[in-house]
């Protein structure tokens, strides 16, 4: 073969190199017209939906022959097709809502379960100096040995009741046992009660965030400001779960049913404060921190804001159920201490 043939025989149009612009308009006006064979089924549109083309000087491309036009018309998408589409993606995207659900309530369930946990540790630390605390007495008193002891179990229920208050009866009310003063960190606590004086409604969460806000810097710096809010607007912020709810606090629940380490049984979990045996019933009441989770904007449990101490720690019907629910938080779950 000579030269001059094989200069003519290429001399033909060279074909669309791959990425070039040409390449990419074919490709680009492929697709539309796919688009509009689909509309045209659907009957959305007309025929004559077009691409405006800028004119680029380019070789001619090859000229598609009318048996490919109708076999692109063939591979169009159906009515079908597309409503198969639409289900499978509206069936993925609720399956996606619902998990990404699921994992915002756990979330908000494991803030709150950390924020009891904190809490917790603060108040039993509290709770427990009561062991060895000293009682501020009448030095005018003159007691016996047997009364000084009945004496000394009183008056640590009634120091309780003063500094880990949980209804604002406990700020107000004087000692109830003859004798017995008024410790400072009660009159704080009154102090400030005087200077703005709360609505009732979050009273057991306003006096948890009171206690815990009146004690070591280092407690309250445990804290940040997502676990706080004043949710009832009245000066006195609460400590709150998850979902934004006050965190509720009864320093005694002897009605507690849900409990998991309060027995109930004198003989097996004694009253440690009770050393002397001087109450045979009296078994280990540990305070109580709660939330009523995701389920329930209202604590399940009889709270009894205008219960007003009378010496007596053993009232059943404080944190007694009073409504159904099983999304409860609190630390008298064996895994929150």
């Amino acid at each position: 073969m000579s030269t001059r043939n094989i200069k003519r025989e290429s001399s033909g149009p060279a074909p669309h190199a791959p990425g070039s612009l040409a390449s990419f308009e074919h490709l680009v006006h492929a697709g539309v017209g796919m688009l509009r064979r689909v509309l045209e089924r659907l009957g959305l549109a007309g025929p004559k939906l077009q691409l405006a083309r800028q004119p680029v000087s380019r070789p001619a491309a090859p000229r598609r022959s009318a048996r490919v036009r109708r076999g692109d018309r063939r591979r169009g998408f159906t009515l079908v097709e597309l409503l198969v589409v639409v289900t499978v993606v509206g069936l993925l995207a609720g399956a996606t809502m619902a998990a990404l659900g699921k994992a915002r309530e756990t979330a908000k369930r494991s803030k709150t379960e950390t924020t009891i946990a904190k809490l917790n540790d603060v108040i039993m630390r509290r709770y427990e100096t009561y062991k060895t605390r000293r009682v501020p007495v009448n030095p005018q008193m003159a007691l016996d040995r047997s009364d000084a002891n009945r004496f000394r179990l009183d008056a640590l229920r009634d120091l309780m009741r003063m500094e880990l208050p949980e209804r604002f009866n406990d700020i107000l009310k004087d000692p109830v046992v003859d004798g017995l003063e008024r410790p400072a960190l009660s009159a704080l606590y009154l102090a400030i009660f005087n200077q703005k004086r709360p609505d009732d409604k979050f009273g057991p969460a306003e006096c948890l965030y009171l206690i815990v806000n009146c004690g070591s810097a280092e407690d309250r710096a445990r804290f940040h400001r997502n676990e706080i809010d004043d949710v009832d607007k009245d000066g006195w912020p609460e400590f709150i779960d998850g979902w934004g709810r006050p965190i509720y606090f009864l320093r005694w629940a002897p009605g507690f049913v849900e409990s998991e380490i309060q027995s109930g049984d004198a003989n097996l979990d004694h009253d440690p404060f009770d050393v002397y045996g001087l109450d045979p019933g009296a078994y280990q009441l540990y305070p109580l921190i709660y939330s009523a989770g995701g389920g329930s904007k209202e604590p399940s449990l009889e709270l009894s804001p205008s219960h007003s101490y009378d010496g007596d720690p053993y009232n059943v019907s404080i944190g007694s159920p009073a409504g159904e629910g099983n999304t409860h938080i609190h630390n008298h779950h064996r895994s929150l201490r």
